[in-house]
């Protein structure tokens, strides 16, 4: 019988497990000692190409019924799948990522088995990574370009055989990427791993080609059919590339992102993403929607957010670094304003001084700090309080807060960067809220039948006795005063009284005491000295006085009459010895006293007193003896 008029194949040829449909048709031709392959597609009433009919899925029926095989099996060897969709060796791939009218083979894997490797259709399959050579497409002898309507994969029409011909070497070092993708399409669908088995083989190839076109400086994406014919030699060194990129993701790919942003000084923007990532993120915001550009797009976003000094006003990331530890986010000046409440002319001179600004400055750059500092500031803001708001802690009037402040009942004003911030005067909320609670710690039942004054009353009724708040409160710590609970909603010193008779008590009490003893300025005109002389012996001790209830030490002191008349006897100036046997009238008498031997305690050379003080019992000494 003619071949051409053959019905059924009389031998049957088994497929490679990696081999390609239009190679099993090319070796069941040349088995069967037929012209050529396409004779397979006339008896299966086809007239079409090989690469065409072996890739048409309405063809695997009546193919199957010739070959002797099963029609699914031959659907998987073919370059589409069942909805036409292309695909290699049962996995999916974008149709530019596949040549199948194109025939191009390594000769060491045809001298080990004479077939066609389906992955030889990859558009970037330009070498092959087990023998590390260069794929061959073109006789050497007759220039002609391989095809699958020859004969026989084994010789050319020319007489050459395939597995003889010469193939340049491949550095195999440079072949990591296209050797992970050759291991990816023989793999089954259902045994992928990591990255692959989540967005599937087709979408990793889009990805790994993608990144590795912008690691390798390849500006614009080009076509992978275009770059593999222009540079084939560099096809591998891109999948090298892109592979590295995505092995270990996201590991690598931070890895792959850090190198990207190391190039961003040369790039013209002023800052952003683009100016850190070039071209990816435009990439990415081209394919958005696509699985692999989301998966990139969520590691980059992760990136960029835990880099603080990584300037930019893309909100996916200010939202993602909000979401960061403290420690590791930053926050817009902006945001910072927002968080501690205060206003940016405010905040941007604190920054300054303090070195707070960690990226940006300039040409729309935005002003990046540490949120950790900033979180941290608003916190200590918080918790100080300035004049208005101390009073409304404290439950008293400005006028009383002052008084409270000169009788030193206040905590020292705050310091820190927080209280540098709001540059006036603050006092920690929580020493404010102490004084309250050391009057609370002291506060009893409410006695029955009793007349109750609140405590500012209290301060009222002292008060023509020059005496006001800090009495009242040094009242209840030694115990004078009782304090009682003076009602609900009220807030600080507002939230005790006393009882009315009691107040009354001491006022009376204190009255007598005042009106038994002398002011410092009343004492110092008895003594003939200035006022400033007088405080001055008080401070030293020198001269014996009392304190007011309230008061510091140094403010409103008393001097007892007989404290007074002590002091007399025991101590002299030299005005009260002007005019004395013996010493004359000059006004250098203390100057002459210490010549002749006296020591003073106080003075101009000795605590800085503006005139000198003797002890009487050494000057009458000195005298007798002269």
């Amino acid at each position: 019988m003619e071949p051409d008029g053959i019905r059924s194949l009389p031998l049957r040829v088994r497929p490679h497990p990696d081999e390609s449909l239009p190679g099993l048709l090319v070796r069941t031709a040349t088995a069967n000692r037929l012209r050529g392959p396409q004779r397979l597609l006339r008896v299966c009433g086809m007239r079409r190409t090989v690469a065409a009919g072996a890739g048409d899925p309405a063809a695997m029926e009546p193919l199957g019924r010739l070959l002797a095989l099963p029609p699914e099996r031959l659907l998987a060897l073919s370059f589409a799948a069942a909805d036409g969709t292309p695909q290699i060796l049962g996995h999916r791939v974008p149709g530019d990522f596949v040549a199948a009218g194109q025939v191009r083979f390594c000769p060491r894997c045809l001298d080990d088995a004479c077939y066609h490797r389906a992955w030889w259709a990859l558009t970037l399959a330009t070498a092959c990574p087990i023998h590390a050579v260069r794929l061959v497409e073109r006789c050497p002898r007759c220039q002609r370009t391989f095809a699958w309507h020859e004969p026989s994969l084994e010789r050319c029409r020319c007489g050459v055989r395939f597995s003889r011909l010469p193939a340049a070497p491949v550095a195999a070092e440079d072949l990591g990427g296209l050797r992970a993708v050759h291991d990816l399409l023989r793999t089954p669908p259902d045994r992928l791993e990591g990255l692959a088995a989540e967005l599937g083989v087709g979408d990793t190839l889009r990805l790994i080609y993608g990144l590795g076109c912008m690691a390798t400086g390849t500006r614009r994406l080009a076509r992978p059919l275009a770059l593999a014919k222009r540079h084939p030699e560099r096809a591998w060194r891109v999948l090298d590339a892109g592979w590295r990129a995505c092995q270990d993701w996201p590991a690598s790919f931070h890895r792959f992102l850090d190198d990207l942003r190391a190039g961003a000084p040369r790039r013209p923007k002023r800052f952003g993403l683009e100016k850190a990532y070039g071209p990816l993120p435009e990439w990415l915001g081209l394919h958005a929607g696509a699985p692999y550009a989301e998966r990139a797009r969520a590691a980059l976003l992760e990136h960029a957010a835990a880099i603080p000094v990584l300037a930019t006003r893309a909100p996916a990331v200010l939202a993602r670094r909000a979401a960061l530890p403290g420690d590791r986010a930053c926050m817009t000046f902006t945001e910072a304003c927002k968080t501690v409440g205060v206003s940016d002319w405010k905040l941007r001179s604190f920054a300054a001084r303090h070195g707070l600004f960690i990226a940006g400055g300039g040409k729309g750059e935005p002003l990046l700090l540490d949120a950790a500092v900033i979180r941290s500031l608003a916190d200590g803001v918080k918790a100080l309080a300035d004049r208005q708001r101390a009073c409304a802690v404290l439950g008293v009037g400005p006028g009383t807060f002052d008084d409270l402040g000169r009788a030193g009942l206040l905590p020292p004003p705050a310091a820190g960067l927080a209280a540098d911030l709001l540059r006036r005067r603050t006092w920690p909320i929580a020493d404010l809220e102490r004084i309250v609670d050391d009057v609370a710690v002291r506060v009893g039942r409410r006695p029955r039948g009793r007349a109750m004054m609140s405590l500012a009353e209290a301060a009222c009724a002292l008060g023509p006795l020059g005496l006001g708040m800090a009495t009242v409160l040094g009242a209840i710590a030694d115990g004078r005063l009782r304090p009682s609970p003076a009602g609900r909603g009220k807030r600080g010193l507002r939230r005790f009284a006393v009882p009315a008779d009691t107040v009354r008590a001491l006022r009376d009490e204190l009255g007598a005491g005042m009106r038994r003893t002398l002011s410092l300025s009343q004492a110092a005109g008895i003594l003939d000295v200035k006022t400033e002389v007088a405080y001055a012996w008080a401070r030293r001790g020198l001269l014996p006085t009392a304190a007011r209830p309230g008061e510091r030490p140094e403010r409103g002191r008393r001097v007892g009459e007989a404290d007074l008349e002590s002091f007399r006897r025991d101590y002299v100036t030299a005005s009260e010895l002007r005019g004395r046997s013996g010493l004359g009238a000059s006004r250098k008498l203390a100057l002459t006293l210490i010549a002749r031997g006296a020591t003073p305690v106080s003075g101009p050379s000795v605590d800085g007193a503006r005139q000198y003080l003797f002890r009487r019992a050494e000057v009458d000494a000195l005298l007798r003896g002269a």
